[in-house]
């Protein structure tokens, strides 16, 4: 595992105040196109004692880039709203789960949203 602490300042994550404030960004996984996916670990340090919360101490984050304003079909904000529409209605062991997401306002949406925008996507971390 490497520490917070070895990721330099320069690559850290841009994602909502909130979330930032549930989780400690750990190192990148991954960027494209429509953003960039980072390993994240819950700040918190309370007894875990539900399967599905020690699942979501080590997430990934998905920071998508642009915004709703103006979107065509073919934005990475639209395509975030389908994946969090799609991905909270589903259950399947092999398939990531949707913790959590959060618009561009720091707001946390655990069921569809229509304003998905400057989003980060948190999920569990597929190991």
């Amino acid at each position: 595992m490497v520490s917070p602490s070895s990721t330099p300042t320069k690559q850290m994550p841009r994602w909502p105040q909130e979330a930032n404030e549930i989780y400690e960004p750990i190192r990148p996984l991954g960027q494209g196109g429509f953003g960039s996916v980072w390993m994240a670990k819950r700040r918190e340090a309370k007894e875990i004692t539900q399967r599905k919360e020690a699942d979501d101490e080590y997430v990934a984050i998905k920071v998508v880039n642009g915004s709703v304003d103006g979107a065509d079909a073919t934005s990475p904000t639209v395509y975030a709203k389908r994946e969090v529409d799609i991905l909270s209605e589903i259950s399947h062991p092999n398939i990531v789960r949707l913790v959590k997401a959060f618009d561009g306002n720091g707001t946390k949406n655990n069921a569809p949203s229509s304003d998905v925008h400057q989003s980060c996507i948190i999920l569990s971390l597929a190991r």
